[in-house]
């Protein structure tokens, strides 16, 4: 412990000289996801940064960085009241998040979390961990230090609370036998297959797994997304919402495929998409981000073509799992074969003005999802 040091980085100049050390950070920690690598949290800050300040928290040994909290600190006031949140970069808009603890998550833990513990106490301040994968190292020795009304042990002025759960079906490869044949199976109870075999009998079919995200292709997602929202009840939310949206996940794109994590799949009739889905590859796994379709061909099944498709690539390059992420519905359940309860957590000071603390964060939430869109 003594030989390991804490640091905070504030400025762009040391979030861009953090690049090589993230990513040896990142292949050694349990809690590791696509959507905290240095590309995804860089360019989130440099299209929505403006209104937040960086509180990006280091442990190094000697001149080794070993691990990374990537937080940002921000803030809402309501006349005298105000309250500051430290969230991670860039996971407001992630479907996981979390810390990247290295090889030595207890004791690198141990710095990051008292450091952030000091903060909580001395300040109006909450620690918003969303989304925490329940097989990493981080949510296990966040409970065991804050305590909740469920895990740990309470002794600490500081709580850890379920703030929200959410559902993330996704289908197991490496429990089956034989996946090629499990998939296709899926295929045929799914009808999947026949849509297909109708489609391809009305219109010239293709379908390319690994698209080169440039301007263009991301043009013709953003298009079909347009299209498939315009005839649908409601209003369009999320990160492919907005403009600044679209050119985020546009650049995150292109960088994230440059180091082959990023995959933008295209469903084509007679030479024009009318199907993509933007997903992930990482540790193994596809991570379907998100999906749409041209609604005038929504008869066959573009949606669940798309999915067969992107199973069959997904069985010859090895993968050994698709996670639906975020949400259930049928649609992803009838092709899982498990799911995984992903939470946000707060942590906050005991007692009612930790409690007041708390409705303050959801309070500037609410107003950072609003600003988002603009």
């Amino acid at each position: 412990m003594a030989s390991l040091r804490l640091d905070v980085i504030t400025d762009d100049a040391g979030f861009d000289a953090l690049r090589s050390a993230w990513e040896r950070v990142l292949v050694r920690s349990s809690d590791r996801s696509v959507f905290l690598t240095w590309e995804w949290a860089r360019t989130w800050w440099r299209h929505y940064g403006r209104r937040d300040r960086l509180h990006i928290v280091t442990v190094s040994d000697g001149a080794d960085v070993v691990a990374i909290a990537p937080l940002l600190r921000t803030g809402i006031r309501y006349g005298k009241v105000g309250i500051t949140m430290l969230v991670g970069i860039g996971q407001e808009n992630a479907d996981y998040g979390g810390m990247l603890l290295g090889p030595r998550p207890r004791e690198a833990a141990d710095l990051i979390l008292g450091s952030l513990e000091s903060e909580i106490r001395d300040g109006p301040v909450v620690l918003n961990l969303t989304r925490l994968r329940p097989e990493g190292d981080l949510l296990r020795i966040v409970g065991e230090r804050f305590g909740s009304g469920t895990a740990g042990t309470d002794n600490s002025d500081i709580t850890l609370a379920r703030a929200q759960q959410s559902i993330y079906p996704y289908l197991d490869l490496s429990t089956v036998d034989d996946p090629a044949r499990y998939v296709a199976k899926l295929d045929t109870k799914n009808d999947s297959r026949r849509c297909l075999r109708r489609f391809r009998e009305a219109h010239d079919v293709t379908f390319e797994y690994d698209v080169e995200p440039t301007t263009d292709a991301m043009r013709t997602l953003l298009d079909l997304y347009e299209r498939r929202w315009a005839e649908k009840p409601g209003t369009a939310s999320g990160v492919f919402a907005s403009d600044r949206g679209r050119a985020f996940i546009s650049e995150a794109a292109s960088l994230l495929h440059a180091e082959g994590r990023a995959k933008l799949s295209f469903l084509s009739a007679d030479g024009a998409a009318v199907g993509g889905r933007f997903g992930f590859e990482f540790e193994g796994a596809y991570l379907g981000f998100m999906e749409t379709f041209e609604p005038d061909f929504g008869r066959y099944g573009p949606g669940q073509i798309l999915v067969a498709q992107i199973l069959a690539a997904a069985v010859e390059r090895g993968l050994h799992e698709f996670d639906f992420m975020r949400g259930e519905g049928l649609h992803k359940s009838k092709w899982a074969n498990s799911a995984r309860e992903v939470d946000y957590w707060v942590a906050h000071r005991r007692g009612r003005l930790g409690q007041l603390h708390r409705r303050l964060m959801w309070n500037l939430m609410r107003l950072r999802v609003r600003n988002s869109v603009r």
